[in-house]
């Protein structure tokens, strides 16, 4: 199965539930994306060094888990990119997801707020609603043992 988890400017909710993805079903394969990237290609470690005013406590919610996400480069969400995928993930808030993607059969919509400039513990409470719905998600689609 092919999944692509999708956020605003893919620094907080897209990263967080990839690498939770790729960390629970290996056999997945698991991507993210947002859909306003100010910088294609920048790792989430440099967004933090260039003095971003993005989220700075994602990095250290996923090294809680034992999961380094520093190096994750940020990727633009294109509209041909949703056929490449089973299902596209949305965490973007609909007023503002594209109608591209609110539109696309392959996209499900997942309401969790984005932890963009709030501290630790809305980031933690962010990082816990997507792994519950992620490993729902997995469950339903047979990709954990019971």
């Amino acid at each position: 199965m092919r999944l692509l988890f999708v956020c605003h400017a893919n620094v907080a909710r897209s990263q967080i539930a990839a690498a939770l993805c790729t960390s629970y079903a290996p056999q997945v394969v698991a991507a993210s994306a947002g859909v306003q990237v100010d910088e294609p290609g920048e790792t989430l470690e440099h967004l933090l060094e260039r003095g971003s005013q993005h989220n700075p406590y994602v990095i250290r919610t996923m090294n809680r888990l034992g999961l380094d996400i520093s190096k994750s480069r940020r990727t633009q969400l294109r509209r041909a990119m949703l056929k490449s995928y089973d299902y596209v993930i949305s965490m973007v808030e609909r007023r503002l997801a594209p109608e591209y993607l609110v539109a696309a059969p392959n996209t499900l919509h997942w309401d969790i707020p984005d932890p963009a400039r709030y501290g630790p513990a809305p980031t933690m409470r962010t990082e816990e609603a997507i792994e519950i719905a992620l490993l729902e998600f997995l469950y339903a689609a047979e990709c954990l043992a019971a």
